[in-house]
């Protein structure tokens, strides 16, 4: 009898959001600010291609939308 698993990315929206995922990990789990402070990661290279923003995923803090105070 042959075993065989269905692929679980099967369209190309799947690999896009698989993607999606491992870049905002870091940012979720607080190692780093953005997605483009991880000098090691594929995001650079979409970048690059103009696939993405360099700002992509990058949220407002407190600062940026009231201004500093001090």
């Amino acid at each position: 009898m042959l075993k065989f698993s269905v692929p679980w990315c099967v369209l190309p929206i799947d690999a896009g959001l698989f993607v999606d995922y491992c870049h905002i990990n870091l940012v979720k789990y607080g190692l780093v600010g953005r997605v483009s402070d991880w000098p090691y990661l594929s995001f650079h290279r979409y970048v690059e291609r103009g696939i993405y923003k360099l700002d992509w995923a990058t949220f407002p803090t407190i600062d940026t939308v009231v201004g500093k105070r001090g």
